[in-house]
């Protein structure tokens, strides 16, 4: 469909009527949608705004290319550009962990966020386990956690807490995530989703799962990129995972094939280890 929108405006089988186009998540734009926005600007001059975050661009696997967004002016021309640089949603300790997790990789486009929420208390707890059995007990001891807390808040007495399971696969999924949400649903809001799904989303509580090397690992061996900075879609990915956060971020980590992404952030913040 893409491709033979192009091709009628292209031969101007259709004349478009804009004059001003207006792109949004423009970091998963593909070569052949872009290609349809140059062939709409060229026929009347249309005029171009985007929106786009090249740390969120996760969809290479669907086509996205974020050569078109980090290199923009080579596709359009002399541009403007306004950065939208505060977080109204995770405090500054999360706001600076992830920062300088993504800018390890210096094709990233550089821009430093502020949050408007100072960090008060910890915001990064790590869970160890030793094999898969292990890892629904930690989600449920880290649930328990968030309520106990949440009753002793009399101030958020009326709000009801969000929970957002994240793993790098589907097939992650907590086999007592039923019990959870039933058991707690009173207090707590529990979701699941993998991080693809939860992009856009977000919960006061996010807990990260699976954290191992390996093919299936995150980051999954499987995504090694040859022309591109180490693992550099899926550091995008775990940026993603880490910025759904509004309070507080739960690690769940292999204590003996750690994920290498908990290792580096280990050595450049504070997490606490809770067992």
């Amino acid at each position: 469909m893409i491709t033979k929108a192009t091709q009628a405006i292209e031969t101007e089988q259709y004349i478009s009527p804009y004059r001003y186009l207006f792109i949004d998540e423009f970091q998963d734009i593909s070569d052949d949608r872009n290609r349809l926005i140059l062939a709409l600007k060229k026929q009347n001059s249309a005029n171009i705004t985007v929106v786009g975050d090249d740390w969120q661009s996760i969809n290479k696997f669907a086509g996205s290319n974020i050569d078109i967004i980090q290199n923009f002016e080579e596709y359009y021309g002399s541009t403007a550009t306004i950065k939208l640089d505060y977080t109204f949603r995770f405090n500054q300790e999360i706001a600076e962990a992830s920062q300088n997790f993504i800018l390890k990789n210096p094709a990233q486009i550089h821009k430093n966020i502020k949050s408007i929420k100072n960090s008060k208390n910890q915001s990064f707890y790590l869970y160890w386990y030793t094999s898969n059995k292990n890892i629904d007990n930690n989600i449920e001891q880290i649930i328990k956690l968030i309520k106990k807390k949440t009753n002793n808040d009399s101030s958020k007495k009326f709000y009801k807490k969000s929970i957002m399971i994240l793993s790098r696969y589907s097939f992650n999924e907590p086999k007592n995530l039923k019990y959870l949400q039933d058991t707690f649903s009173e207090t707590l809001d529990i979701s699941f989703c993998t991080i693809h799904g939860a992009k856009g989303l977000e919960a006061d509580y996010v807990i990260i799962t699976h954290l191992e090397n390996g093919k299936f690992g995150f980051p999954s061996e499987q995504s090694k990129e040859a022309d591109e900075f180490l693992y550099a879609e899926e550091r995008r990915l775990f940026y993603v995972a880490l910025t759904r956060a509004k309070e507080k971020i739960f690690f769940i980590a292999h204590s003996k094939q750690t994920s290498s992404f908990i290792d580096e952030l280990k050595e450049e913040n504070n997490i606490y280890a809770l067992n």
